[in-house]
């Protein structure tokens, strides 16, 4: 006697089992431009204050 469908945890079960869809990549949010364009200004204003900054333990 054979049973119908193979056990679930047997190496046939996986086999028989379809494969996992390849990962899609994740879409782009709709407000991604306006992301890097805050990380830009928050890049060149963190740039800005280094200068300061420095200027200012050097007098």
């Amino acid at each position: 006697w054979q049973p119908a469908a193979p056990a679930p945890h047997s190496p046939a079960a996986y086999a028989a089992a379809p494969a996992p869809e390849p990962a899609q990549p994740a879409p782009r949010p709709h407000n991604a431009d306006a992301v890097d364009r805050i990380r830009r200004d928050m890049e060149a204003l963190r740039s800005r204050i280094d200068v300061y900054g420095a200027a200012r333990r050097h007098g």
